[in-house]
């Protein structure tokens, strides 16, 4: 249950429950041992939508966004229609679900080997906006991406955004 912001000045008299009160306490709890908030409240912000997050993924940064927007400007400059792309290790699905949803048409494959990373990113709630742009939810498929046998075809662009390498490496 949430209570909104303005609820203290709109209702005074406004009181929680006792199961409010807990779950709230419980997730202070979490944020003062280290939790991050996207975690607690299930979500990230990320290219103007909400994604789902839990700790079977990494939580979307935001400097993620300016690879979806190169993406995006690359295409729109070169205009050769549809494309067909590759989203190595996604996570919680955001760039394959933003290049999807901001290119129509598009056919985006989302290769993951962890299979609580492809239940998020598979669970994402976009269909409304599939529905009202023509966009094509990507394909999501479980896949060492050093032992891709499982991928076929062929792609105009292939990316990922793996922030766990280390610069040694």
């Amino acid at each position: 249950h949430a209570v909104r912001r303005l609820a203290r000045i709109l209702e005074p008299s406004l009181e929680v429950s006792d199961d409010v009160a807990a779950e709230s306490l419980a997730a202070f709890g979490r944020m003062v041992s280290g939790e991050p908030l996207q975690y607690i409240i299930g979500k990230a912000h990320f290219y103007g939508r909400d994604f789902k997050v839990s700790p079977a993924v990494l939580i979307p940064r935001p400097e993620t966004e300016i690879l979806c927007r190169e993406v995006k400007t690359r295409h729109q400059a070169q205009d050769n229609g549809p494309l067909r792309i590759l989203d190595l290790c996604t996570g919680s699905g955001c760039i394959a679900w933003t290049l999807s949803l901001e290119m129509p048409g598009s056919k985006v494959q989302a290769v993951d080997i962890s299979p609580g990373a492809l239940s998020v990113a598979s669970s994402q709630d976009f269909e409304e906006e599939v529905s009202n742009t023509g966009a094509k939810a990507p394909h999501f498929i479980k896949s060492d991406v050093l032992n891709p046998g499982s991928l076929s075809g062929t792609f105009d662009i292939m990316l990922s955004n793996p922030p766990y390498v280390k610069d040694s490496e």
